[in-house]
């Protein structure tokens, strides 16, 4: 599980890259054609990166006080939106609030998916 989570993100760094270089707006028009296209794409690649990370990472939590998130879910979020809001910089791509709310949505159900995947595998 390990090399395909680290497979993908490899392809989404690959892709973060390509749209930061301008390059990317020939394979983004065919996603912007369907009706909220773009925000369910930002709902299966990070929901997709996040299944994956927390299913590698054995569904791990952590543990601040009574909150317990998992951790690929935590740290996926923070880089997700740190990269969100890197757009805020680039003469290539735009900052959308909708876009980052399309990340959690992904990020967060499909972190609940990896828990349920986990407690199937290990009954």
């Amino acid at each position: 599980m390990k090399w395909i989570c680290a497979l993908f993100a490899l392809a989404l760094i690959a892709l973060v890259a390509t749209a930061d270089a301008g390059l990317a707006e020939p394979m983004f028009e065919i996603v912007h054609r369907v009706p909220l296209g773009d925000k369910i794409g930002h709902v299966l690649l990070l929901g997709t990166m996040s299944l994956l990370l927390n299913l590698a990472l054995r569904v791990s939590r952590f543990h601040w006080g009574r909150f317990h998130p998992l951790q690929g879910t935590a740290i996926l979020l923070v880089l997700a939106t740190l990269e969100e809001f890197s757009q805020l910089a680039s003469t290539h791509r735009t900052f959308s609030f909708g876009d980052a709310a399309s990340n959690a949505v992904g990020i967060v159900t499909f972190g609940w998916l990896a828990v349920l995947l986990h407690r199937m595998r290990t009954r």
